[in-house]
C-alpha cells in the first residue's frame, strides 16, 4: 500500500518547500514503511509506502540514478522473466531486486516500449530533470490509479487525487456529471476523474511529456506530449483446443500461477473466502502452494480463510460450502457475523474525500480488515470481478450477428449446438431464450437518455457524454465485444481504488487473481461454450476444480443473492434517511424531487437511488464542507 506525487513548475522557478509538505500530508495514510519528500529546485517529489513484498523491505522512494528519477507503486509478477532479460543484455542483477529497481532498469533505454513487458498492477513515474522529460505509465489490467493535471505552469501527477487538491492550481470541485452517475448507478464510458481539472491515465497508457520548453506550450500546454498506449492484447486471439478438458486443464493452471502471484508477501495471507466458483477455487489455491517464509530466518507465514456469515440472512450464508473447505485444507476460518453490520453514519468516521461512494459491503469488510489486521495479516486475496470472466454469453450470437460477425456466429452456434445435443435445447436456450434479453438490451439502450431524464434535473442531463466506450471499436473484433469492454476498461480500476482507501486503514492490501492479464487474456479468447452452456454456469471452473470442489459446489448454478440485507440495510439505515429528507437536500442539485414525496411508484432501483442521495448529503455535510473551507477552495 503506497503513493506518490510529482509536481513540476514548467518556468523552472523554486517549488515552494510548504506546497510540498502540504501534497506530501495527503499521502499519510498510505504508508507505514518508508516516507521521502524530495524538493529538487523547479519540482517535488514525495513517496509514502507500506513494503508487501520481501524485496522492497527497506527501500525508500523514489529512486535516483544520475539525472533520473524514478518511483514505482505495485509489484512485478514476472521478475524471473525481467531478470533474465537484463541479464542477456549485460546488466548485473540481483535475485533479491527491488521491483522497483528492476523496473527502473528495465525501463532504462527505452520505457515505451518496454512497459508491455511488465506484467503486474503499477503506476510508475520517470522524470529526467535536466531534459525534463516525464513519464506516466499504468498497468494494462488498470490495478493502480494514475492521474494528473497539466495547464501552462506546472504538471502533477499523483498516485491519489487529494494530494493535487492541495496544488492552488486545482479547486475542490467535483464534475457534475460524475456525481450525477453515481447517484443513478451509471457507469462511465470513458476513465475520468470524479474531480473536476484531473485527468486519469488509462489502463496500458503512458504520458511522455517535455515538463519545459515554454515557447512550445503557449498555445496547448498538452503540445510536447505524446499519449500512448503500450498495452494492446489482440482482440482477435481465440484458443481452440480439442477437448473441453483441456481448456479446464489450461485455466486451471493460469488461475494457480495467478495466485502464486499473489501469495509473495511479507506477513500473513488471508482469504475472504464465500462458498461461491470464485472465492473457492482461489482459497484451495492457495492452500495447496506452500507459503514461502518471509526470509529465510524468517517464521512460516500462515493461511486462514475470512467469511461472512449471516444467521438472520439464511440465503445469504455460505457456511455449508466454505465450512468444508477449511476443514478439508486445514485453515482456520474466522466467521464475521454480517446481519446487523448497518451503515453507520458516524461523523468521527474517517470519509474519503474523493467522493460519497459507498455501499454497504463496506461496513462488512471494516470488521473483517479489523479482525485480519489483529491477526497480521497484511495481504488478502479475493475473488471479486471473477464473474465479468464468465458473462456475456446467452446474447451471443445476436451480439454477433448486429455487428456483422457472422463466420464467427457461425462458429459459436456449430460449438454451442454440439453441447447442448439437440437443436430443440440449441433453439431454446440461444435463440428464442435470448430474444427478450436482446430486446430489451436495446430497448434500455434506447431508453437510456430518457431513463436519465426521469431522474436527473435537465441541466445536468446536457453535462453527461453521450460517447460509446472507449475500446468499443476495437470490440468489435473480439468472441464476445461486451465483455471486452469491461475486462479490459477502467470500471474494475476504479473499484479498486475505491476499495484501496479503506483497505490503507487497516494496512492491508487486496490482491485480485482473476484480474491476472494472461488469465484475462485467455478467458477473452476461448469460445462461449466454456463460460456457459446447457443452461449450466461456468463449465470450465466446474471441470477444472472436479476433484476438489464438493458436491454442493459443483451442483451449485448461480450467485449467493445479497438483494434483502441490502434492502433492509438500507431501509433500516434511519440516519440515512434523515440525511436524504434535511432541509439542505444537496442531492436534489442533481436529481428530482418527486422521487422523494410519494408522486412516483417506488421500487427497488430508487430505494438505492434514494439511500446514495442519502449518503451524499451526510457526506457533503461532515466531509467536503468542511475540507473545502479548510483548503480555501470548493463551494461552501
Amino acid at each position: 500500500m503506497s503513493a506518490f506525487f510529482i509536481a513540476i513548475n514548467r518556468d523552472q522557478q523554486p517549488f515552494e518547500k510548504a506546497l510540498a509538505e502540504s501534497m506530501m500530508s495527503r499521502l499519510n495514510r498510505f504508508g507505514d514503511d518508508s516516507r521521502q519528500l524530495v524538493i529538487g529546485g523547479y519540482f517535488a517529489i514525495g513517496f509514502q509506502a507500506t513494503w508487501c513484498v520481501p524485496e522492497e523491505q527497506g527501500e525508500t522512494q523514489p529512486l535516483r540514478l544520475g539525472d533520473r528519477w524514478f518511483g514505482f507503486y505495485g509489484r512485478i509478477d514476472n521478475r524471473s522473466e525481467l531478470i533474465c532479460s537484463l541479464i542477456e543484455l549485460g546488466f548485473s542483477v540481483e535475485d533479491d531486486i527491488s521491483d522497483a529497481k528492476l523496473a527502473m532498469e528495465y525501463l532504462s533505454d527505452s520505457p515505451i516500449d518496454r512497459l508491455k513487458d511488465i506484467i503486474g498492477p503499477f503506476a510508475l513515474f520517470q522524470f529526467n530533470e535536466r531534459s525534463g522529460e516525464l513519464v506516466l505509465a499504468r498497468d494494462g489490467m488498470g490495478a493502480r490509479q494514475l492521474v494528473y493535471h497539466v495547464n501552462h505552469d506546472c504538471i502533477l501527477a499523483s498516485s491519489y487525487e487529494m494530494a493535487l487538491v492541495e496544488h492552488p492550481s486545482l479547486d475542490y470541485q467535483f464534475r457534475d456529471d460524475a456525481i450525477a452517475l453515481y447517484l443513478t448507478s451509471h457507469i462511465q464510458t470513458r476513465p475520468a476523474s470524479i474531480i473536476d481539472g484531473i485527468e486519469l491515465i488509462y489502463p496500458g497508457h503512458a504520458l511522455n511529456i517535455n515538463t519545459f520548453k515554454p515557447e512550445l506550450v503557449q498555445a496547448c500546454p498538452m503540445q510536447n506530449s505524446a499519449y500512448t498506449r503500450f498495452y494492446r492484447p489482440d482482440p482477435k486471439r481465440r484458443v481452440l483446443y480439442a477437448t473441453d478438458q483441456e481448456y479446464a486443464d489450461e485455466f486451471k493452471r493460469l488461475l494457480e500461477q495467478a495466485v502464486k502471484r499473489r501469495l509473495r508477501g511479507i506477513r500473513n495471507i488471508g482469504s475472504q473466502l464465500s462458498g461461491g466458483l470464485d472465492s473457492v477455487p482461489v482459497t484451495i489455491l492457495a492452500a495447496q502452494n506452500n507459503l514461502e517464509p518471509a526470509n529465510d530466518s524468517g517464521p512460516q507465514r500462515t493461511l486462514s480463510a475470512y467469511s461472512w456469515v449471516f444467521d438472520h440472512y439464511s440465503e445469504a450464508d455460505e457456511r455449508a460450502i466454505s465450512g468444508p473447505i477449511c476443514e478439508a485444507y486445514g485453515l482456520e476460518q474466522i466467521k464475521i457475523s454480517c446481519d446487523y453490520l448497518w451503515p453507520n453514519h458516524n461523523p468521527l468516521d474517517e470519509l474519503d474525500p474523493l467522493g460519497p461512494i459507498y455501499n454497504p459491503f463496506m461496513s462488512f469488510n471494516h470488521v473483517l480488515f479489523k479482525q485480519a489486521q489483529s491477526n497480521s495479516v497484511s495481504t488478502m486475496l479475493n475473488g471479486i470481478h471473477g464473474d465479468l470472466l464468465y458473462g456475456y454469453t446467452q446474447g451471443i450470437l445476436y451480439e454477433l450477428l448486429t455487428r456483422g460477425r457472422f463466420r464467427d456466429a457461425f462458429l459459436e452456434a456449430r460449438r454451442l449446438l454440439k453441447t447442448t445435443g439437440s437443436w430443440r435445447a440449441f433453439t431454446s436456450l440461444y435463440l428464442l431464450k435470448p430474444m427478450g434479453l436482446v430486446s430489451r438490451f436495446l430497448s434500455k439502450r434506447k431508453s437510456t437518455v430518457n431513463s436519465l431524464e426521469r431522474v436527473l434535473q435537465p441541466d445536468v442531463i446536457g453535462k453527461i457524454s453521450r460517447a460509446e466506450h472507449y475500446l468499443r471499436k476495437e470490440s468489435y473484433s473480439a468472441i464476445r465485444p461486451n465483455q471486452w469492454c469491461i475486462v479490459l476498461g477502467d470500471f474494475v480500476g476504479r473499484d479498486l481504488a475505491i476499495g484501496r482507501f479503506i483497505e490503507s486503514e487497516y494496512s492491508i492490501e487486496r490482491r485480485y487473481p482473476f484480474r491476472d492479464r494472461d488469465l484475462c487474456e485467455f478467458m477473452l479468447a476461448i469460445p462461449s461454450d466454456q463460460l456457459a452452456f446447457n443452461g449450466v454456469l461456468r463449465p470450465i471452473v466446474k471441470r477444472a476444480f472436479a476433484n476438489e470442489f464438493p458436491k454442493n459446489l459443483r451442483d451449485r448454478n448461480g450467485k449467493t443473492s445479497f438483494a434483502k440485507v441490502m434492502r433492509e440495510g438500507m431501509i433500516n439505515d434511519q440516519n440515512n434517511k434523515r440525511w436524504g429528507e434535511s432541509q439542505e437536500q444537496e442531492w436534489s442539485r442533481y436529481v428530482k424531487e418527486c422521487y422523494f414525496n410519494g408522486k412516483v411508484e417506488q421500487n427497488s432501483y430508487f430505494d438505492v437511488v434514494k439511500w446514495r442521495c442519502g449518503y451524499y448529503d451526510y457526506w457533503m455535510s461532515v466531509c467536503y464542507h468542511p475540507l473545502a473551507k479548510k483548503l480555501g477552495s470548493g463551494n461552501e
